[in-house]
């Protein structure tokens, strides 16, 4: 064996390192598989997870009208009022799912209670802010009415619409009031119509 010289040890040393570098793995910019995910940097795209809507509405007018077909009495509301409760999944943007509401009219008009399926989307105000919402929604389900004269009840399908709008003094919380009406009866027979004004308080977590 030739022995080396003393000038070709330092080249045969920085061939034995670039060696040993070619064979490291390639994780340049990667984590160490110990060390966990700096917070507020994900991995990647999340996906949105669903919130719960939670809305209490008060109604403090309302004005309902029992049609008169069929030999049924005509009578229109001269006022009423009535309340609440919104359970829906979705986000502050929209969300979808149950919609329970009370009337109850002064004299001897007619009382509904409500209870359906409650669709709403809403949409900002202002460009780049998310304090002022302007709401749309929409219902179809069930009512059952009840005359306050005679007793007699009826069951019959409802639909509504609202059209209102919401300040949000938190990321969680908004308030608002909304404007809105309805039909109740089925196919070739309205039985009941009306308008009613809301005040809304929702939770969304």
């Amino acid at each position: 064996m030739v022995p080396m010289s003393r000038a070709g040890r330092p080249m045969l040393l920085l061939a034995t390192l670039a060696t040993a570098a070619c064979a490291l793995p390639q994780h340049h910019g990667q984590l160490p598989p110990w060390r966990p995910q700096e917070v507020g940097q994900p991995d990647g795209p999340q996906p949105m997870g669903r919130q719960c809507v939670v809305e209490a509405m008060a109604i403090p007018a309302a004005w309902l009208t029992r049609d008169g077909d069929g030999g049924v009495r005509d009578v229109d509301a001269e006022g009423g009022a009535g309340y609440g409760v919104r359970c829906a999944l979705g986000s502050k943007a929209q969300s979808a799912g149950l919609l329970y509401q009370g009337f109850d009219s002064d004299g001897s008009v007619v009382d509904a209670q409500l209870l359906g399926f409650d669709l709403d989307v809403r949409a900002a105000l202002e460009e780049g802010g998310e304090a002022f919402f302007l709401r749309a929604a929409a219902g179809i389900g069930a009512a059952w009415l009840e005359d306050p004269v005679d007793g007699s009840r009826d069951a019959e399908a409802t639909a509504q619409l609202r059209l209102g709008f919401d300040f949000e003094p938190t990321s969680r919380f908004l308030i608002g009031a909304s404007f809105g009406g309805l039909l109740i009866g089925h196919a070739g027979n309205l039985t009941a119509y009306g308008t009613f004004l809301a005040f809304e308080a929702s939770l969304i977590f």
